[in-house]
């Protein structure tokens, strides 16, 4: 049976290790496969450990755990609801007890696309600092987390976790746990990946991660091909050939191998 801080340990560490080694490896292109590997590590740690649920969206009711939501106009309202991205909780010991909540994660996902840390102040974060700092400050959950993954080629994962709990809803005593990963850093070396690097890395998680029914695009020659095959190369250069043996087009491409083989041989 594992115990609370055992699980928790875990979560900050080697859970943090695993997800950053998929990431690397292609295997996360999006928040639901985030998602979808979170809870996977998760109940390969915990094994053949029945005393523990995972959830994901777990509908939690009420109005200790109803949160305000301002809409893109600026309005405010308070949910009905929450749902943390992930929770876990001690299974009841009969069917009419209810879970005991023990672990909310709130999962946020930057698109590979956004080269740059988001505003980490925007409405979209300040909801999941509020979910977490009111379930953990009214005692629904005794630990949360957020867990961000993000792409910049300067802030590091250091700053950048400081820069979450430095803002006003993270403290206090709804205070959460922060864990950060950025795809530009090289799990190995620990370094910044070069222009290079991302561009490849980039190009490749584009192909990885959309299909297409027929034939892919992507993959396809942006070369004109010759409708008469080889014969019609031949032809076009027998054409320039012609059109070397004039000092007007020999001026216009005075770098043109056949430029340079006509001075050769005069």
């Amino acid at each position: 049976m594992k115990r609370h801080g055992q699980v928790t340990k875990f979560i900050k560490n080697d859970l943090v290790k695993l997800i950053r080694k998929d990431l690397w490896e292609y295997q996360i292109g999006n928040e639901r496969d985030l998602e979808t590997a979170y809870c996977f590590h998760l109940r390969n740690f915990l094994g053949d450990d029945k005393t523990w649920k995972i959830s994901t969206n777990h509908t939690i009711s009420g109005k200790k755990t109803s949160i305000a939501k301002r809409s893109s106009s600026g309005k405010r309202r308070r949910s009905e609801f929450i749902m943390p991205d992930v929770t876990l909780a001690k299974n009841p010991s009969g069917y009419d007890k209810p879970l005991k909540h023990k672990i909310g994660i709130e999962l946020k996902l930057i698109s590979p696309a956004t080269t740059n840390l988001p505003n980490i102040g925007a409405e979209k974060f300040m909801r999941d600092y509020r979910k977490l700092r009111i379930i953990k400050s009214r005692h629904y959950m005794c630990t949360v987390f957020f867990f961000l993954v993000f792409s910049d080629t300067e802030i590091s994962e250091r700053e950048v976790g400081r820069r979450i709990k430095k803002i006003r809803t993270s403290g206090g005593i709804g205070k959460f746990e922060v864990r950060v990963i950025n795809r530009y850093i090289n799990p190995r070396t620990k370094k910044f990946l070069s222009e290079t690097e991302r561009a490849q890395r980039k190009e490749k998680g584009r192909r990885i991660y959309r299909s297409y029914t027929g034939d892919d695009p992507r993959f396809k020659s942006n070369k004109p091909k010759n409708s008469t095959g080889g014969s019609g190369q031949k032809k076009a250069w027998v054409t320039m050939r012609k059109k070397a043996k004039k000092a007007s087009w020999r001026r216009r491409f005075p770098n043109h191998p056949l430029t340079k083989e006509w001075k050769r041989k005069h």
